[in-house]
This record gives C-alpha cells, sequence and structure tokens, in this order.
C-alpha cells in the first residue's frame, strides 16, 4: 500500500504552513546600528530643522532628535525617522492585513508642530495616524493597531494604499510637518523618538483550511 499520496498531501501542508505568514517587524530603542534609520530633515534653509542620533537623554538612553530654530519666520520643516530595515514590497510580501505600532515621543514646544504621525509612504502618499503631545520636555508613549486600508493620507493628494503586484514598496516611520512664525521667544524647539516599533501582519492564507482537508481526504482513501 502506497504512502505516497499521504506523503505528498503532508509535504504540500507543510510548504503552505512555512509560507503562510510573513509578518515583519522592526524594534529599536537602542540605534547601535546607525544605518537602520533614514533620518530626514528640510528642507534646507538658514531656518531648516537638523536631525540626528543624541546619546543620552532618551527613554532611556540613545534616542534619535531634531532641533529647529524658530528665531525668525516663517518656517518650513519636514522631518522624520524612516525605518531602512522595514520596506514591505507588495509584488514579493504581498498584502497587510494589521500594521501594530509604539514610539515615544518628546518636545519641547508640542504647538509647534502641525502634524506629527505613525507614518505610511508609498508613491510619494503619506499615510498615518496622528500623534497629540499633551506636555511639553515629557516623554509621552503612543501606540496604534491599525487595518492599513483604512488609513487616511495624512499628507499629499487623496490615494488608496495598493497590494498588487504592480504596486510600489511601503516605508514604515515617523512623519513631522511644521510651519510655524517664529517670534523669538522660543528660538530652539527640540523634538525626539525612542523606543519604535512596527509589526506588518500579512493575511493568513485560506488554503491552510483546504490543504488540511486534502490531507485527511488522503488518508481515508489510503485506508480503503
Amino acid at each position: 500500500m502506497s504512502h505516497a499520496p499521504l506523503v505528498a498531501a503532508v509535504a504540500l501542508t507543510a510548504i503552505f504552513a512555512t509560507a503562510a505568514r510573513a509578518d515583519r517587524s522592526v524594534s529599536d530603542g537602542d540605534f547601535l546600528d546607525e544605518s537602520a534609520w533614514n533620518i530626514q530633515a528640510g528642507p534646507t534653509g538658514p531656518n531648516a530643522p537638523t536631525g540626528g542620533y543624541v546619546a543620552t537623554g532618551g527613554n532611556p538612553g540613545k534616542y534619535i532628535g531634531f532641533q529647529w530654530s524658530l528665531a525668525a519666520g516663517p518656517n518650513l520643516g519636514v522631518m522624520g525617522p524612516f525605518s531602512n530595515n522595514l520596506l514591505w514590497d507588495p509584488s514579493v510580501d504581498g498584502a497587510i492585513v494589521r500594521i501594530i505600532g509604539s514610539v515615544d515621543v518628546i518636545s519641547s514646544a508640542p504647538e509647534d508642530f502641525d502634524l506629527i504621525a505613525f507614518a505610511f509612504i508609498q508613491n510619494g502618499h503619506i499615510f498615518g495616524v496622528p500623534i497629540t503631545l499633551t506636555a511639553a520636555d515629557t516623554w509621552q508613549s503612543f501606540s496604534i493597531d491599525v487595518d492599513p486600508l483604512a488609513l487616511p493620507i495624512v499628507f499629499g493628494p487623496p490615494f488608496d494604499m495598493d497590494f498588487s503586484d504592480t504596486a510600489p514598496p511601503i516605508n514604515f516611520g515617523i512623519f513631522v510637518f511644521s510651519q510655524p512664525t517664529g517670534t523669538g521667544d522660543e528660538p530652539l524647539v527640540t523634538l525626539g523618538f525612542d523606543n519604535i516599533h512596527f509589526t506588518a501582519i500579512a493575511p493568513e492564507p485560506a488554503t491552510l483550511g483546504m490543504l488540511a482537508l486534502t490531507a485527511a481526504a488522503l488518508m481515508r482513501a489510503r485506508r480503503r
């Protein structure tokens, strides 16, 4: 009596089970690998923001920090850290059913920022979940657990997140935008991020259930 059908079914089930989930994560609170984050700050100019790693003062230890002179205005700032280690390519990775994220944030002047958000950039369109700081000079923690298809555009023209085979990749990070008018009352504004975490969760394939039923049917056929 041949075991080939059963062996084949079990092998197929194992293969699909291995590929069943393709969740991917990035988590960083130590920032030992400074190449892991693309720290963006601009545009250039005399009052442009600057960003980089700060050795102490985080929550705890090292963190990603920005500073910005508002001694004269108006000013324009677009900044934020984006992960170089979590780039979701729908043509390879498929769809995402949930995005989980968390970050600690601190600022000397939260009121000077028009937008701070968990951000996901695809083809120049920025989807996101805004962060609202409630106090200055205090580390505050924020988290999200969202359906990516329900994410609104927070910067740029209307667009729907695309998971088709030809869709462009999706970047994960924190996006900051501000266009305040400096008064000279607060010549230097600081903003910091620590303990950044993102998890992109892939769907469970319905094929696993079908493969299990196929294996069971082959086992029954084998007994006859």
